[in-house]
């Protein structure tokens, strides 16, 4: 009676065993080397994009800020246009995007006049809470592999 249990429940247990594993593959492939959720690395390697120069508010922030603001001037004497802007955390010298939930987002594109400024507010509520460490705010350039990015420290 007792082979017969083993033999019924083998596949079963073989199944949860299986399924825990392809879980905490799932949970520590979604994470960066310091354990944060990121939602792979950022395409953003190359050199910003001249002409631009970004910043935000402050050069440190809190554990757990909700908002930051990005300031950008363009010094050039034409303009492109930029999606809206994505945080990035770096670890080991290798920017990762922040995972964040999906959301309604407007489908504008942001421009900056050339020879203005031009402020962006970001909310972090559809990122999990920033922890301490050094991060960027991206803005995509539209329709190409250009941006430009502001960073700033969290502690």
């Amino acid at each position: 009676m007792k082979n017969l249990v083993k033999k019924k429940w083998f596949p079963l247990a073989l199944a949860v065993c299986a399924l825990a594993l392809l879980a905490l593959g799932w949970y520590f492939a979604n994470r960066g080397p310091d354990g944060i959720r990121t939602a792979g690395r950022s395409s953003h390697t190359g050199l910003p994009l001249e002409g631009y120069t970004a910043w935000t508010d402050r050069e440190e922030y809190r554990a757990g800020a909700t908002k930051l603001t990005v300031s950008v001037r363009n010094d050039r004497e034409l303009f492109h246009e930029f999606d809206h802007p994505r945080l990035e955390i770096q670890q080991d010298g290798v920017w990762y995007y922040l995972y964040r939930e999906e959301g309604a987002e407007t489908a504008d594109l942001y421009s900056i006049a050339p020879g203005t400024v031009g402020e962006f507010p970001l909310w972090t509520g559809r990122y999990d809470k920033l922890t301490p460490g050094h991060y960027r705010a991206v803005f995509g350039a539209w329709g190409s592999a250009d941006y430009i990015a502001a960073e700033f420290d969290v502690t």
